[in-house]
């Protein structure tokens, strides 16, 4: 069963955008994505604090080099915590989703345990 886009680790692209920690959910955490879907990650990290909801988004498309398109949810730890439990996406995303660390020793970068 393939859980990401084949053109891009995602593991690196969370340690190049400093993320704590991104939770992949949606049709490729599942494994019944097509060819052409998109990649629904949650992107957490604190250095998002302060910085406008446009802004990040922005920041991590720029970082993004998979041919598919990234649909990013970038929330601090504060914010992740603080919203999951009131967003049906958000909700989808603990159930199904796969934690992916930006920093894995076997480079795989992904773990199926539950989002802190």
């Amino acid at each position: 069963m393939a859980h990401a886009a084949p053109d891009v680790d995602i593991a690196a692209f969370l340690a190049q955008a400093g993320a704590d920690y991104g939770i992949l959910f949606g049709s490729r955490a599942r494994g019944d994505h097509l060819v052409d879907s998109d990649v629904d990650l949650v992107v957490v990290s604190d250095a998002f604090d302060r910085v406008p909801w446009h802004e990040r988004i922005h920041a991590l498309q720029r970082l993004w080099r998979g041919a598919h398109t990234l649909e990013c949810l970038p929330y601090t730890p504060a914010e992740w915590r603080e919203r999951q439990q009131s967003s049906g996406v958000l909700q989808d995303a603990l159930r199904e989703g796969i934690l992916i660390r930006p920093h894995v020793p076997n480079g795989t970068g992904m773990a199926r345990e539950s989002a802190p």
